[in-house]
């Protein structure tokens, strides 16, 4: 038994090496894997929901745009789309909420509403009219995936002369 135990002490700064090594790789592979994600997933920069000004936007509901960022809905794979006019924030949440659900290993597409409803368009022969954020013809479905985990954002209060139209962010 003496054996065994001098044996053990004498291999512990071995096993601490090797457990600091394959530690620092861990830790490399994530780092990388994040790269490779936030370069994938076509985000228009970093941000983070610390960063958005929820003050500026009074009208938001703070609480429903943290609990989107526990990760819950994405989760879950459903879509996120964030609908509103200009300069009240889609970018911004929908980037940080792309950015945590990379951080947690999730993959992530950006796009703006006009490109997704380009390619819906051109993949399932939808024709738009009217409002850029109104389908004709869709079938019941597309209408049903395009209406989940939709958050409304409003106007803020210089945006009073927005049309209320704006362009959707998607991931």
């Amino acid at each position: 038994m003496r054996c065994s135990t001098a044996s053990a002490t004498a291999n512990s700064p071995v096993v601490e090496l090797l457990d600091q090594l394959l530690g620092a790789e861990l830790s490399a592979r994530r780092e990388r894997s994040i790269t490779m994600r936030l370069k994938i997933a076509g985000l228009p920069g970093i941000k983070t929901i610390d960063q958005f000004d929820f003050g500026f936007q009074p009208s938001l509901d703070e609480g429903k745009a943290r609990d989107l960022h526990t990760l819950r809905i994405p989760g879950n794979r459903q879509n996120v789309i964030f609908l509103g006019p200009p300069g009240c924030g889609k970018t911004h949440l929908s980037t940080s909420l792309g950015h945590a659900a990379i951080t947690a290993g999730e993959m992530v597409h950006f796009t703006t509403a006009r490109e997704l409803f380009a390619k819906l368009r051109l993949r399932s022969g939808l024709h738009f009219t009217g409002s850029p954020l109104t389908a004709q013809s869709c079938s019941s479905s597309t209408r049903s995936a395009m209406n989940r985990s939709i958050m409304r954002l409003p106007a803020t209060s210089s945006d009073s002369s927005a049309s209320g139209t704006g362009t959707g962010r998607s991931f």
